[in-house]
């Protein structure tokens, strides 16, 4: 499978296996990814759900939203917006 492109997986003792994808290969607005970064509380005592999206090349981040909840539509939105302006990756 190697010599067809498939990548070599990597076995850990310690941990989950790992594949040696490297998402920062290629070039800008290739590969995007979204992540919730954990919560807080803002000083009025409503909850704060920070999403960001990042572009695997660039490390720009097209997006940075503060969301009132981590859900589907909520971040659905988000990235909706973000293709609209930016294009397909």
């Amino acid at each position: 499978m190697r010599a067809h492109g498939a990548p070599q997986v990597l076995h850990c003792d310690n941990g989950p296996e790992f594949t040696g994808l490297d998402f920062a290969r290629g070039e800008p607005n290739a590969v995007w990814a979204a992540d919730f970064k954990g919560h807080f509380k803002l000083h009025t005592g409503a909850e704060c759900y920070p999403l960001t999206i990042g572009d695997g090349f660039s490390r720009d981040l097209p997006r940075c939203e503060a969301l009132r909840h981590p859900d589907h539509l909520s971040a659905r939105e988000v990235v909706d917006a973000a293709l609209t302006e930016f294009g397909l990756p």
